[in-house]
């Protein structure tokens, strides 16, 4: 049985596709791609679409914010 991502997998995971992090956020996949064109959150570029999220990224993004 596959268990969601809680916020202590994700410490373990350093880094995150754009679906993982939908799921993380409870967001729209839609939602990540717009962060990204708006340049809220860094992202490394793996080929030519595919993108991955590190997670002190992530949570430099969360922390920002934060209100």
């Amino acid at each position: 049985m596959e268990e969601s991502m809680t916020s202590l997998q994700t410490r373990d995971q350093e880094f995150f596709t754009v679906q993982d992090l939908a799921q993380l956020l409870k967001v729209n996949i839609k939602t990540i791609y717009r962060m990204v064109d708006r340049g809220d959150i860094h992202y490394y570029e793996v080929g030519s679409r595919t993108k991955r999220f590190h997670w002190d990224d992530v949570n430099s993004y969360l922390q920002s914010r934060r209100r």
